[in-house]
């Protein structure tokens, strides 16, 4: 029996998943349409449409778990999902928001599903969560910030302009109790953000995610916010999300999409790509007020969305999973997923640091005054 089958094997994380697993010594299937021209010991590649629901189920057929490196995702997560679960498999999802959020789906027969297995939806959670859950006794509020400068995939683009188009979280707003409030950059321009290596531009957006994590901590107050260090690839996004809003149709998505590509090209031409995921946290503990900061910085994000994803599918193959669907960071150990990421320095760096409650970055406002 195969023990993990990897969808869309030959993409920047798909190569980046199969690369991780064969390290390990696992047995992969890789799918995709046509060859990818992987070998490494263990892997047999199978020809797959994922469009074609036969040809989907023949791939997960015989599969422990599936690990589905797909886009865009809102065309294949839940086509997938429901393969797996008609296999008997696992499915490991590095993106697939739309299974999750305000109201989770269910898989036949509560077949098991870990979302959000990447970088955000991903990391972001697992550091949120592990802040919240290791070294206070209360927090009180989380702010975690995302992104760079780096290349840009057509089903990444795709899933970054529908994040904030079709409701995978909350855009211009954070939590205050658990209640939208909304929230408004503090400059127009750029700020400085600790971690990140230059200043950059900030837009407050709360993911499903972030809004999951906070709920199971009580924690008062959440803010997430996505980092752009160009002001072109700033425009760029906004023009092409009001392009996509006045007219959404598979059409102007893709022209979209690949506006937005050409666009990340342009920013980066001359420019070495970096990418961030700053976690910070205030509360107490021994009844005393404290803050923490975690920073995660690489020079390859996708490499990083592929290393958690590797890691889910390798804890999927050894456990006794619970039904239904869940996000990477309530099926992972964060301790285990940063202690691969300090071991792993060509990775990515990780640093922790201790704050003062008045050291922690607020770089936003509400309309209704500071937050």
């Amino acid at each position: 029996m195969m023990e993990i089958g990897v969808l869309g094997c030959g993409g920047v994380i798909g190569r980046g998943v199969v690369a991780s697993l064969a390290r390990e010594g696992r047995r992969i299937r890789g799918g995709q349409r046509s060859a990818c021209g992987l070998c490494p010991p263990g892997f047999e590649w199978k020809e797959t449409d994922a469009a074609n629901p036969n040809s989907l189920a023949e791939f997960c057929e015989g599969c422990h778990v599936v690990v589905n490196c797909l886009g865009p995702s809102y065309r294949y997560s839940e086509m997938v999902a429901h393969a797996a679960a008609a296999a008997g498999a696992v499915c490991v999802d590095t993106f697939g928001v739309m299974l999750g959020g305000e109201g989770r789906r269910a898989m036949p027969g509560g077949a098991p599903v870990v979302i959000g297995a990447g970088n955000v939806p991903g990391l972001t959670g697992i550091l949120a969560a592990h802040l919240a859950r290791y070294g206070f006794e209360k927090v009180d509020s989380l702010r975690v910030y995302c992104g760079g400068i780096d290349s840009c995939g057509f089903g990444a683009a795709v899933d970054i302009l529908l994040s904030s188009l079709n409701g995978y979280g909350l855009s211009g707003q954070c939590l205050i109790d658990r209640a939208p409030v909304p929230e408004a950059p503090a400059r127009m321009g750029k700020t400085i953000i600790p971690g990140f290596p230059e200043e950059v531009y900030v837009n407050p957006y709360v993911t499903w995610e972030l809004a999951d994590v906070a709920d199971r901590f009580a924690v008062h107050e959440v803010h997430g916010y996505n980092v752009v260090s160009d002001e072109s690839l700033r425009d760029s996004i906004l023009r092409q999300l009001g392009a996509l809003a006045s007219r959404k149709d598979e059409q102007t998505l893709a022209q979209c999409a690949h506006g937005l590509m050409r666009d990340c090209e342009k920013a980066m031409f001359g420019k070495h790509p970096w990418y961030a995921v700053v976690a910070e946290a205030a509360g107490t503990a021994a009844g005393r007020p404290c803050a923490e900061r975690i920073v995660v910085s690489t020079g390859e994000s996708n490499r990083l969305t592929s290393r958690i994803a590797a890691l889910a599918a390798e804890k999927a193959l050894v456990s006794d999973m619970a039904p239904g669907v869940q996000w990477a960071w309530e099926f992972l150990d964060s301790r285990e997923v940063i202690k691969a990421l300090k071991h792993e320095n060509d990775l990515a760096r990780y640093s922790q640091v201790s704050l003062e409650a008045g050291e922690i970055t607020n770089p936003g406002i509400s309309e209704e005054g500071e937050l």
